[in-house]
C-alpha cells in the first residue's frame, strides 16, 4: 500500500481549488446590486447599516414586519435568518457598502466550502469503514470532487447573486458541522473541542437557512455508516447528537416568531401541486448538473407547475416512481453501511426542505442544488476512478476536460450579472426585469426603472407580453401622480393586447375622472366582457350609471358584485368610496340606499373621502 500524502501535498491540492476557483470567478465582481432582492435586502435594507445595536445588524425587528399588507414579507432574503444578516453587516462594516465588497465575500465563502468539501471526502475516504483500496488514492479522489463541485456553473447563482450567500453561508456551516462531528467522532484527542465547534457551527447555520435543519439527521447518518461499529456504540455518542439535536429550537424560535407569515407557503391549496411538481424539477436538477445548458435566476416556473390534466404519467408517476426507486436503494445501501448510500440519502435529505411540501415562492430554483451537488459529484468522481482502474492518464484527462468546461461556462455565466437584464433568459423578462423595474420606481430610481421597462420591451417578441408590460408601466406612472403617462401606456396595452380586462379598466377610471363618462363607459364595459368577474371595473361603471340618472342599470350592477363577493363590508367600503367620486346630488336618495345597504357601519363623514389609488382585484 502506498503511503498516505503529507501535508505539502495537501496544500499543493488545496491551493489548485482555490487559484482555480479564483479563476472561473474573476469577472464575479459586478458593479451593480443585480436583481430585486441584491437591493432589497443588501442595498436599501437599513439594519445592516450598522453593527449596533446586534438586533439590528441581525435584521431582527424585519420579524416585526412580516405581515404587510399585500406585500408578503418584508425585508426580502434576510426575514428569519439573523446570521446571514449579520454576515451583511459585518461586510459592510468593513470592507464597505460598494457591491465589490459583497462580491468578494461572496466569493471567499465559495473557496472556503470547496476547501472544506475537500477536507470531509479526504478525511471520510481515509475511514476503516472505506474500502481499503480507496484510502491511498483519497486525497486524488476528494481535489476531484471539490475541484469540479467548485467550478460547476449551477454554483454561479449562489455566488455570483448576492443574496444567495444565504445558500452559500448555509453550506459552509453544514460542511463545518459534517466535518466537526466527523472529527469528534473519531477523535482520541481534543474530541470535546470538536463536538463544540460542530454545535456551535449547527447552530449558527440555523440563523443563516432554514435548509440547515437535516444537518443534525446528516451526522447522524453519517455515525451509523462511517463510524459506529454497533447500534450500541452509536447511542454511546448521544451527547453529541442530541446537542445537535438542539439547535433545533434556534429555528423553531424564528419560524414561530414569523408563524403567519410562514404558514404562507401553505396557503390557497399550493401544497400538492408544489410537491407534485417535485420529481420532474428534482430530474431536471440532476440533468443540469451533466448538462448545464441554461441558467436561470427567475425560472419560468409555469412550465414545470403540475397540472392535473392527460399527461399525469408524464408529469409525476414516471419520475416519482424513478426517484422513489434510487431513494429506496440509498436508504438500503445506507442500512448497509455503504457509502454511496449515504451519499444517496444525503442529495435527497438537503433538498427535503424546499422540494417537498413547503411551498415557496418559486417552485424551482438552481441555487437549491448549491449542496446536494456535492453528493452527485462524490457519486460520479467515485464511479470514474472504478472505470478508469488503473489508467490514471485517463483519469487526469478526463478531470481536466470536466474542469476547464464547467469553468469555463461558469465564467461565461458570471459575465451575464454584469447587466440587471442579461442575467435573465428571455422566457424570465416580465417575471424579473418588471419585477426589479417595480422595485427601483418604488425607491425614486425613475430614470433605471424606465431603461429596465424600455429594455423589457425591446425584447417582447410577442403582443401579449408587449402588452401586460406596457400595463405594469401604466401602474407604475399612475402610483406617482402622472395620469397622462398611464393614460397612454394603458392605450398601448390595449392596442399590443385587446383582450387585457386590466388595462381597459384602469383606462376607464382615468377617462371616468376626466369626465370622459362615455369612453368610460365603454373600456370598463370592456373589461368585464374579457373578465365577468371584474367586480371593481363593475362598481366603476355603477357609479357611472348613478351620475347619469340610470338608477336601475346602478342597482343591478352594484347586485352582480354583491353576487360576486357575499362579504358585504370589503366591497361596501369600496363602494361607499366610489359612489362618493362625483356623486350627482339629483340622486342622493340612491347613494344612501346603497351605502347603508352594503355598508351599514360607515358614517355620512366617510362618503366625502377620496377613492384609493385603484387596485387589481385579487
Amino acid at each position: 500500500m502506498e503511503k498516505r500524502p503529507g501535508y505539502l501535498r495537501l496544500f499543493v491540492y488545496g491551493v489548485a481549488i482555490a487559484l482555480l476557483t479564483l479563476l472561473a470567478y474573476s469577472n464575479a465582481i459586478p458593479p451593480l446590486f443585480a436583481g430585486l432582492d441584491a437591493k432589497e435586502s443588501v442595498r436599501d435594507n437599513p439594519y445592516i447599516r450598522t453593527l449596533w445595536p446586534l438586533s439590528h445588524a441581525m435584521s431582527l425587528p424585519l420579524l416585526e414586519d412580516t405581515l404587510a399588507a399585500d406585500e408578503g414579507s418584508k425585508g426580502g432574503t434576510m426575514v428569519r435568518r439573523p446570521i446571514l444578516s449579520l454576515s451583511f453587516a459585518i461586510n459592510r462594516a468593513l470592507l464597505g457598502p460598494e457591491p465589490a465588497s459583497f462580491h468578494l465575500v461572496n466569493i471567499a465563502i465559495h473557496v472556503g466550502t470547496a476547501l472544506l468539501l475537500f477536507a470531509l471526502v479526504r478525511f471520510t475516504l481515509s475511514l476503516p469503514a472505506v474500502a481499503p483500496r480507496i484510502a491511498p488514492r483519497a486525497a486524488g479522489l476528494a481535489f476531484a470532487s471539490a475541484l469540479l463541485w467548485a467550478l460547476h456553473p449551477l454554483q454561479t447563482e449562489s455566488v455570483t447573486n448576492l443574496v444567495q450567500r444565504a445558500e452559500s453561508l448555509m453550506g459552509l456551516l453544514y460542511l463545518s458541522t459534517l466535518y466537526c462531528a466527523a472529527r469528534a467522532m473519531t477523535a482520541t484527542a481534543h474530541g470535546r473541542l470538536w463536538a463544540m465547534a460542530a454545535v456551535v457551527a449547527c447552530a449558527l447555520g440555523m440563523g443563516t437557512k432554514e435548509t440547515m435543519v437535516t444537518a443534525p439527521v446528516a451526522v447522524l447518518l453519517y455515525d451509523w455508516v462511517f463510524v459506529a461499529r454497533s447500534g450500541r456504540d452509536l447511542a454511546g455518542r448521544w451527547r453529541l447528537h442530541s446537542a445537535l439535536l438542539l439547535t433545533w429550537t434556534v429555528l423553531v424560535v424564528l419560524i414561530a416568531t414569523t408563524a403567519h407569515d410562514a404558514a404562507r407557503d401553505f396557503d390557497d391549496g399550493k401544497t400538492l401541486p408544489y410537491l407534485l411538481a417535485q420529481p420532474r424539477i428534482i430530474l431536471h436538477y440532476l440533468r443540469l448538473v451533466f448538462w448545464p445548458d441554461e441558467l436561470h435566476v427567475y425560472v419560468n416556473t409555469r412550465a414545470f407547475v403540475f397540472t392535473i390534466g392527460l399527461t399525469p404519467v408524464r408529469e409525476f408517476v414516471a419520475p416519482a416512481l424513478l426517484l422513489s426507486a434510487a431513494f429506496i436503494g440509498a436508504a438500503v445501501a445506507a442500512w448497509k453501511r455503504n457509502g454511496l448510500g449515504f451519499l444517496g440519502l444525503c442529495f435527497f435529505l438537503i433538498l427535503a426542505p424546499t422540494s417537498s411540501v413547503v411551498a415557496t415562492s418559486d417552485v424551482l430554483q438552481e441555487h437549491r442544488l448549491y449542496l446536494s451537488l456535492a453528493s452527485v459529484l462524490v457519486f460520479v468522481v467515485l464511479a470514474a476512478d472504478r472505470l478508469a482502474a488503473r489508467r490514471r492518464v485517463v483519469a487526469v484527462a478526463m478531470l481536466v476536460a470536466a474542469a476547464v468546461a464547467l469553468g469555463a461556462r461558469s465564467y461565461a455565466r458570471n459575465d451575464d450579472y454584469h447587466s440587471e437584464f442579461g442575467m435573465y433568459y428571455p422566457d424570465d423578462m416580465r417575471q424579473a426585469v418588471i419585477i426589479v423595474a417595480r422595485h427601483e420606481f418604488a425607491q425614486g430610481n425613475i430614470a433605471q426603472a424606465l431603461e429596465l421597462f424600455d429594455q423589457a420591451l425591446a425584447q417582447f417578441p410577442d403582443d401579449n407580453s408587449r402588452g401586460e408590460a406596457h400595463y405594469d408601466l401604466g401602474n407604475l406612472f399612475l402610483q406617482r401622480g402622472f395620469a397622462a403617462e398611464a393614460q397612454r401606456h394603458f392605450i398601448q396595452a390595449i392596442e399590443a393586447n385587446s383582450a387585457l380586462a386590466a388595462a381597459h379598466n384602469n383606462l376607464g377610471v382615468l377617462l371616468a375622472v376626466e369626465g370622459d363618462l362615455d369612453g368610460a363607459e365603454h373600456h370598463l364595459r370592456a373589461a368585464i366582457e374579457y373578465n365577468p368577474r371584474h367586480y371593481l371595473a363593475m362598481m366603476t361603471l355603477a357609479n357611472i350609471y348613478g351620475s347619469t340618472h340610470r338608477e336601475a342599470e346602478a342597482i343591478a350592477m352594484f347586485g352582480r358584485v354583491l353576487d360576486l363577493i357575499p362579504q358585504l363590508e370589503a366591497p361596501g367600503k369600496a363602494v361607499a368610496l366610489l359612489l362618493a367620486r362625483g356623486t350627482d346630488p339629483a340622486i342622493p336618495p340612491l347613494e344612501i340606499d346603497l351605502t347603508i345597504r352594503l355598508a351599514p357601519g360607515y358614517s355620512d363623514a366617510y362618503l366625502m373621502q377620496r377613492p384609493p389609488p385603484f387596485r387589481e382585484p385579487q
